[in-house]
């Protein structure tokens, strides 16, 4: 178990003990400014940022890139099922280890991810992929669409976790990117990456993969008579794929209101 394990439990206690140091670095080691006032949330982000860019940048590598592995995981439903690659296998544990060793208890201890408006939705979203996670990697399966939705699709989150340092709801930092034209600059940069990034991952490309790719393929392998993985495991799979695939459209709909907003339309009462 130890070593099926090994990544997972390696990329968690690594963020974990990492939030721990910058923590301290931002609140002792460095002068006035808004780290020092959010020390854990500012931490937070930057490890946020940095372990999305590293499983993003897998993903995108491996799903578009493939190689002769990767390949010959694509050929048919069984091979998508039953193939192992490590990219899929590593990319299952790190976000495994990342969300319940530190992700969600960092989301109940830090002020400013307690209390934001879609906490809860934000918990909810983590449970199940942690959920997903376990079943892609005892037994392995699903690694081909796992470089996707655990890899590639994450690209849209790196822009998305600097960019939310200057959230409203962040009065200090948000009164720094207000005041200086470089950090607002640089936030607007990250808003306009970032929406391009999610309209085009998680509004567009998630749902085709997941309704031409995930679903006939669970299907198919739920009409087997003999199968090579449970059935309720697969419905798990299946009904988790859907939801978090309306998730991402809901959350589209509110950009796209913000945008909208923007520009002078009603202004949506909830916020990214």
């Amino acid at each position: 178990m130890e070593m099926l394990f090994a990544d997972a439990v390696l990329a968690g206690l690594s963020c974990l003990g990492a939030q721990v140091v910058l923590s301290a670095f931002f609140a002792y080691a460095l002068p006035s400014g808004p780290w020092k006032t959010q020390p854990g949330f500012t931490a937070h982000r930057v490890l946020s940022f940095l372990t999305m860019a590293y499983v993003s940048r897998l993903g995108l590598q491996a799903w578009f890139f493939p190689d002769a592995e990767m390949i010959s995981a694509s050929s048919t439903t069984l091979s998508r099922l039953e193939q192992a690659h490590p990219v899929g296998m590593h990319l299952s544990q790190v976000l495994l280890g990342l969300n319940v060793i530190w992700d969600i208890p960092m989301g109940f201890l830090i002020d400013s991810l307690r209390t934001r408006s879609n906490a809860r939705l934000m918990l909810l979203h983590h449970l199940v992929v942690v959920v997903l996670t376990w079943l892609t990697i005892e037994p392995a399966r699903f690694h081909y669409y796992c470089i996707f939705f655990f890899g590639a699709a994450e690209i849209s989150t790196v822009p998305l976790a600097l960019m939310d340092l200057f959230h409203p709801r962040n009065e200090d930092w948000s009164r720094l990117a207000k005041r200086s034209a470089a950090v607002g600059a640089f936030n607007s940069v990250c808003r306009v990456v970032f929406a391009l990034a999610y309209l085009l991952t998680r509004a567009a490309y998630f749902p085709y993969v997941m309704f031409t790719g995930v679903v006939p393929d669970l299907l198919e392998l739920l009409a087997m008579p003999a199968r090579p993985v449970s059935k309720a495991s697969l419905h798990i799979i299946l009904w988790s794929g859907i939801g978090l695939t309306g998730l991402q459209l809901y959350w589209a709909g509110l950009l796209v209101q913000q945008a909208t907003a923007g520009r002078g339309a009603t202004k949506p009462s909830k916020k990214l």
